[in-house]
């Protein structure tokens, strides 16, 4: 609660900000594809799931510079900013308020390709060979 009456003091209406409370996957995956961007501002991740379903419905993303983020985040997908950098984040939300429509979705869900099911199934397989195969020798 304490979230939402911040918010109403700072002006930001049901125009603005929606709360949804809880909601299925299939919810959520409609929220994101009807979205403009998605935000996720951290201090400490590793490699975010929401991240790659964010590139799976074509979604641009503003990160923060943590974890495994710098290597799936490019200029093509989204924008990162520094930890803790609350000026750097506003300043990148207003720029992709006026161009999140000059990313390409396509583009970005096949960047998100590279973390499907079956690419991280198949990655996985490759090292657990060489692992086998070098233990054998």
């Amino acid at each position: 609660q304490l979230v939402q009456d911040t918010a109403t003091e700072l002006g930001l209406g049901d125009n603005i900000v929606q709360w949804k409370g809880e909601v299925t996957p299939i919810q959520v995956a409609d929220y994101m594809r009807a979205a403009d961007c998605f935000v996720l501002f951290s201090n400490y991740e590793n490699a975010p799931v929401v991240l790659s379903e964010c590139l799976a419905v074509g979604l641009p993303i503003i990160t923060s510079r943590v974890g495994f983020v710098p290597q799936v985040i490019t200029d093509e997908i989204g924008r990162i900013v520094e930890p803790l950098s609350e000026q750097q984040l506003t300043l990148t939300m207003s720029w992709m308020i006026d161009n999140a429509h000059t990313f390409n979705q396509e583009r970005i869900r096949q960047h998100g390709h590279a973390y499907s099911y079956e690419a991280v199934g198949k990655h996985l397989c490759k090292i657990y060979q060489l692992s086998t195969s070098s233990s054998h020798s």
